[in-house]
């Protein structure tokens, strides 16, 4: 995946307004302030974070590890049902990050149209995520650590510009996407994304749900200066695991989830592999995976639904643990860093809209790297209410 560079907030938004498709998506939300069925809601992260050598650039032996605080998150989402079979849905995002050059960020997240034409059909048109990798479309607000996985952060599109058709039933769920690539560095590029998921329980006592779920990308990214670029499961240190970089055409992602509910605890595990070409033909390839265990103190988890982990709905005082363990790989013809990451996880609802996450990370990283010390963990913590 090619690093994307932050525009400032008025370049982006006119960049994006400029596309059709969003704004007719605009368009029809425009009346949603004086329907019956519009809903809004408003979700605010704060995140701090103490990240030692290993996460800063350049560390020497005399580094001492740096506190960090941003506004991760403002985000709002207004959702307006056009009648039965056609919804829609824009989402706006404030945040204030703290390694980055620019000011306050303000950027479309989801804008789409989407239409049900049957209980088993459904097509999407707008700005919204590439059907790929379970950790990246659960997202933050139903994600059980503060970050994503470093690997599904490589190597998962995230939002694009697109179309897709999704068919689905009780257990089965098969996605099938087009996009533009919305880049900085890459002109024209397009992608062809799928993501298929089947849930099946095999023994009925237990009420243990296995899901099994695949994805493939196909990226044309014409002469592109790719290099990818991870901070180690800490959003406020710099990009210290890096592939080689060099100019691509094209690149292929292909996934594979495994996931496993059993009452009161959750497994999942997603692996990835990505194949690049060089603009004369040469292929690099890289890869990784993650394995998390996770489970509510007090309540039940939640439940695999329509292609995706469901977590359950909080009450006041509940807590959930969560264990990760992340590996990389991004060193082809001996060019690049390995790394992996061991992250052990608390989260307190202290009320049904409100919850303090905190997160201890571990790394370990080889292969060619951008400084001397890579000693030391990070604490992260995040506050986050819904209103």
């Amino acid at each position: 995946m090619v690093v994307k560079k932050t525009r400032p907030s008025l370049v982006k938004l006119a960049a994006l307004m400029n596309k059709h498709l969003v704004l007719l998506t605009l368009c029809a939300i425009t009346p949603l302030g004086f329907a019956d069925d519009f809903k809004w809601s408003t979700r605010i992260m704060i995140d701090a974070d103490q990240a030692g050598a290993f996460y800063q650039k350049d560390a020497d032996d005399t580094t001492q590890p740096k506190t960090s605080a941003e506004l991760a998150s403002l985000k709002s989402s207004f959702k307006y049902a056009i009648n039965e079979s056609i919804d829609s849905k824009l989402q706006i995002d404030v945040s204030k990050t703290a390694n980055d050059d620019y000011e306050t960020q303000i950027e479309f997240k989801d804008v789409y149209l989407r239409r049900r034409a049957s209980d088993f059909l459904a097509t999407q048109i707008g700005q919204f995520k590439e059907p790929l990798g379970h950790d990246t479309l659960l997202g933050s607000g139903d994600r059980m650590t503060k970050e994503a996985s470093m690997v599904s952060s490589a190597f998962t599109p995230g939002r694009n510009l697109g179309a897709s058709v999704q068919l689905s039933n009780n257990h089965n769920t098969l996605n099938l996407a087009v996009f533009e690539i919305q880049d900085d560095d890459i002109d024209n590029g397009y992608a062809f994304t799928a993501r298929a998921t089947t849930n099946m329980t095999i023994f009925e006592h237990m009420h243990s749900p296995i899901h099994v779920g695949a994805g493939y990308s196909y990226r044309s990214i014409p002469n592109t200066l790719l290099q990818i670029k991870e901070r180690g499961e800490v959003n406020t240190a710099d990009n210290i695991i890096r592939s080689p970089r060099f100019y691509a055409d094209s690149q292929h992602i292909a996934n594979l989830e495994l996931g496993a509910s059993v009452n009161n605890l959750w497994f999942m595990s997603e692996f990835f592999s990505s194949q690049v070409n060089q603009t004369d033909g040469q292929e690099w390839h890289f890869s990784g995976f993650y394995l998390q265990l996770s489970a509510s103190l007090f309540r039940s988890i939640g439940q695999f639904e329509n292609g995706l982990f469901k977590p359950a709905k909080h009450g006041s005082n509940d807590i959930q643990w969560v264990v990760r363990y992340s590996g990389i790989s991004l060193r082809d013809n001996d060019i690049g860093s390995e790394a992996s990451s061991t992250l052990i996880g608390l989260n307190y609802y202290f009320k049904k809209q409100s919850s303090l996450m905190l997160n201890a990370t571990f790394p370990s990283i080889a292969g060619n790297v951008v400084n001397t010390n890579q000693s030391g963990q990070a604490l992260s913590i995040r506050f986050k209410h819904t209103f």
